[in-house]
């Protein structure tokens, strides 16, 4: 089972940076298609979300090394060269630690978004429904906040 612990609000690094993106169910609606199912277009469609093509270690916000961008976009784990952590493109947004891959958390939002059972949702993704039901909770969470932002 996997551990969900980071709350649905935008992150802010230690400097004050912010712009760590996230989505809501609606989101996804309004961009899905047949080309969500390909693995390289979901993460870069969570990646512009998340990042909206700025790339900055969540520690510092330092600016990542040019040679480190294809790796970061890829969500592979690279290193700061200024404060020296180790992170990923989702260290530190609402989807760290989640151990979907990119195309699972497309399929979760999906299936969230057009109300599946959570227990079909859990079957169809491995996860234990209660799981289901906490990302369930952290998507409307990402909904009221992203309401109360736009003044609805």
């Amino acid at each position: 089972m996997e551990s969900i612990q980071n709350t649905a609000m935008k992150a802010e690094s230690k400097d004050g940076h912010d712009g760590i993106g996230s989505f809501a169910l609606r989101d996804i609606m309004c961009s899905f298609d047949a080309d969500f199912l390909a693995e390289d277009h979901c993460r870069a469609w969570i990646m512009g979300i998340l990042h909206q093509d700025k790339s900055r270690c969540p520690e510092c916000g330092a600016d990542i090394f040019r040679r480190l961008l294809p790796s970061f976009w890829m969500g592979k784990r690279i290193r700061c060269r200024n404060c020296g952590k180790y992170f990923t493109a989702l260290t530190g947004t609402f989807l760290s630690g989640c151990h979907f891959d990119f195309r699972e958390i497309i399929l979760l939002a999906f299936m969230l978004a057009v109300s599946v059972d959570d227990k079909q949702i859990a079957a169809t993704l491995k996860i234990s429904a209660e799981s289901v039901r906490l990302w369930r909770h952290r998507f409307e969470a990402i909904e009221q906040s992203k309401q109360i932002g736009s003044g609805d």
